[in-house]
């Protein structure tokens, strides 16, 4: 399945060549632009208000699309954009960076557009977070850590395999912490939600 791979222009971001794969559309949110371009990438499309990039990168081999409309972020504009394009997994990278308000407003718009996509993943550093709504298979070492966090309510039936602290159809409520820090037991585990909307969290130690 196509893969639309969304940069951002986070300060944090630890973009790498090897993580695109040669039919993803790859989209550059405003100043993540420059993050492709310095490894010597080019990207599909260039989308934002482009505040943040200077008119002598933005060349004719790829499609900019402006966006200025003030009631959303330039991430929320390239959300909408995979979206109409019909793309049902999506890697969005440079998530984290100086602007919380960004990042939480951000995680919030692509948890309501998670309908529409069929895999969500952020990669950040050593970390990579997923929003899941059914099941997801994480790949990883033994040691790793893996969080489990509710959002916009409580998530029923979560069972885990694979992880040191076991959960069988348990309830994770959005105002506890319980599903903090779960460790791998080796290269593979298997998150399962019944109902809900859960944030699953990777750090590789």
């Amino acid at each position: 399945m196509k893969r639309a791979v969304i940069v951002i222009n986070g300060e944090l971001s630890s973009f790498k060549r090897e993580l695109i794969r040669k039919d993803d559309l790859l989209v550059a949110v405003d100043g993540g632009l420059r993050r492709i371009l310095r490894l010597g990438l080019k990207p599909d499309l260039v989308i934002g208000d482009m505040d943040s990039v200077p008119k002598s990168e933005l060349k004719k081999s790829f499609t900019v699309v402006v966006d200025n409309d003030e009631d959303r972020t330039d991430l929320e504009a390239a959300i909408d954009y995979v979206v109409k394009k019909g793309f049902k997994q999506i890697v969005v990278v440079g998530f984290l960076g100086r602007r919380i308000d960004h990042m939480v407003s951000g995680l919030m718009a692509l948890s309501g557009q998670l309908r529409r996509f069929k895999a969500v993943k952020i990669v950040e550093g050593n970390q990579e977070i997923y929003l899941v709504k059914n099941e997801l298979e994480i790949k990883g070492k033994k040691g790793d850590l893996v969080s489990l966090v509710p959002l916009r309510g409580n998530c029923s039936g979560v069972s885990t395999r694979g992880l040191k602290y076991v959960l069988n159809e348990a309830i994770l409520k959005l105002n506890k912490s319980r599903g903090v820090s779960n460790v791998m037991l080796g290269k593979k585990a298997v998150v399962e939600v019944g109902s809900g909307l859960l944030m699953v969290v990777l750090t590789q130690i």
